[in-house]
């Protein structure tokens, strides 16, 4: 006859399983932004619930089929999902050691990229958060300096040796310039390949990038997706909305 205690083991036991696959599911989810992923969970909890549902009211076919796509679930997972695994396995770092981006970071990029457009002078800006952009660069030179719009303004004057490159953004610092990123894949013909060095970080990782054509226009990408020619105020409140700074 279980004790109390073993009941209560028992219960234990089923809450902290069912805890540590909702923050393991979460964390998976915040990589990316992909809708194939929410519905790569919602299918799996469906075909739980049939496998669970056909077991009790006895319908063998139901179970088998369910059963089947559940044992196999995991290799389609890592077969629709490899560039997220990627990320996670290889990129990720602990949010406790995670420096994020300050207000006054966001104002000075803002006053960055307004004079680097008024100039049209080319930039690509990448800011880091949570997942570790080294893994996915090649290249580039560490600088680890203040930020201000004097400094970026000079980076990437046309006459400088580091135009040429990303400049990443690590907390409230410049960490890295002349920097190549991964080329995205998308077959969109309208934008070269700054803009698509800047989509393609953004599929790789969780970091936010800032693209300035030389004509002057602002493009700003996050999650594989980009904003074309939008106004320096608006992507500062872009910022603002997906960097959360504090």
């Amino acid at each position: 006859m279980p004790t109390k205690l073993d009941i209560a083991l028992v219960y234990l036991r089923i809450f902290l399983d069912g805890f540590l696959i909702f923050i393991a599911v979460r964390r998976f989810i915040s990589l990316s932004n992909d809708p194939r992923i929410i519905g790569a969970v919602i299918f799996f909890a469906i075909l739980f619930f049939m496998n669970s549902f056909s077991k009790f009211f006895g319908l063998p076919a139901t179970f088998w089929l369910s059963g089947k796509f559940i044992e196999y679930f995991l290799i389609i997972i890592i077969i629709l999902f490899q560039p997220e695994i990627r990320r996670l396995i290889l990129g990720i770092k602990l949010d406790i050691f995670r420096d994020d981006i300050s207000k006054e970071v966001i104002e000075q990029l803002y006053e960055a990229v307004k004079g680097l457009s008024e100039k049209k002078e080319g930039a690509l800006i990448v800011i880091e958060r949570s997942v570790d952009t080294r893994t996915f660069v090649q290249g580039g030179k560490v600088l680890d300096a203040q930020i201000s719009p004097e400094i970026i303004l000079a980076i990437f004057n046309k006459q400088s040796q580091t135009h040429d490159g990303a400049m990443i953004i690590k907390g409230n610092k410049i960490h890295m310039i002349s920097a190549i990123l991964p080329i995205s894949k998308t077959d969109d013909t309208i934008f070269g390949m700054r803009h698509k060095a800047g989509i393609g970080i953004t599929e790789e990782t969780d970091a936010v990038s800032i693209i300035v054509s030389d004509s002057g226009k602002i493009s700003l990408a996050n999650s594989g997706k980009i904003l074309h020619d939008i106004t320096p105020e608006v992507m500062r409140n872009k910022l603002y909305e997906i960097l959360k700074p504090k």
